[in-house]
């Protein structure tokens, strides 16, 4: 028997409303993103850091899209080691700078978020 992926949404789909021939982003990252990103301002407004795991990377992308979108500097963890390294150590500083992204992006199944 075949399989139908009927209810499968990618995520570059996520948060867009399907009008016939047109796509509406009215209101572009739905409600599920849009409570995520809700949720992380109130923590980084007070100055606090948090660590989001996500489980695909597309998906953490167009998290990115929306915290960015919404004044939320974010950081993710890939390219080359020091790169990744530099890029933890502005995550521990212990007095992070005001200009500082607050929010850590990291994939579950990516060897960057082991020990972290």
């Amino acid at each position: 028997l075949p399989i139908y992926c009927a209810n499968v949404i990618s995520a570059k789909d996520l948060g867009t409303i399907d009008q016939g021939d047109e796509i509406n982003h009215g209101s572009k990252y739905g409600a599920k993103l849009t409570e995520i990103v809700n949720k992380v301002k109130m923590i980084v407004k007070d100055e606090e850091r948090c660590i989001l795991f996500v489980q695909f990377q597309d998906l953490k992308d167009k998290i990115a899209e929306a915290l960015e979108n919404n004044g939320v500097k974010s950081l993710q963890v890939k390219g080359s080691v020091n790169q990744q390294i530099k890029a933890l150590d502005v995550m521990q500083k212990e007095v992070p700078g005001k200009e500082d992204p607050r929010v850590l992006l990291l994939t579950m199944d990516d060897e960057s978020s082991a020990g972290v």
